[in-house]
């Protein structure tokens, strides 16, 4: 994601468990670039395409457009991806994140609150993906054995394949 946003500026728009290929090794590679486009912070879009799903609430919503910073839905999207990794579900009810979903006990309290922040309604409160690689909780967590971890959610998801 650091490379996209930072280095190429482009939005994926439609980052999901479907779009994430996980390799042997483990290796993750994002996938499926149609409504991808090349963007800078100030850039404002007006189509709503992409998963509504995984979708940030901005992207449906023309009035939440306004605010509209277009490489944090992507971060919204992987927000979305790891409650589903770590609660097996989705935290939105009626388009409303609920903080009240079950997550596994293995994932720290800190770890669940930067997923949160991801998921924050507000854009431009969302962390930059160079926000959450820094934050102390992902240098923790990153130490955590992921090739297990992904091996399980592998099983587990009918979603995800090894390629």
């Amino acid at each position: 994601m650091t490379h996209l946003h930072e280095e190429l500026e482009i939005t994926h728009r439609d980052l999901k468990p479907k779009n994430i290929l996980v390799f042997e090794g483990p290796l993750l590679k994002i996938s499926d670039f149609g409504i991808a486009r090349e963007m800078d912070e100030n850039s404002l879009f007006v189509s709503s395409k992409g998963d509504r799903q995984y979708a940030a609430p901005e992207v449906f919503n023309m009035e939440r457009r306004q605010k509209l910073a277009p490489f944090k839905q992507d971060i919204y999207s992987l927000g979305l991806i790891a409650c589903d990794m770590m609660a097996k579900e989705l935290p939105l009810k009626n388009d409303i994140v609920d903080k009240s979903i079950k997550f596994y006990p293995d994932y720290s309290e800190e770890l669940k609150d930067l997923v949160y922040s991801m998921l924050e309604i507000d854009p431009v409160k969302r962390p930059t993906i160079d926000d959450i690689l820094a934050s102390s909780v992902m240098e923790d967590e990153l130490k955590y054995d992921i090739e297990n971890e992904l091996e399980e959610l592998i099983a587990e998801n009918d979603d995800w394949e090894v390629i």
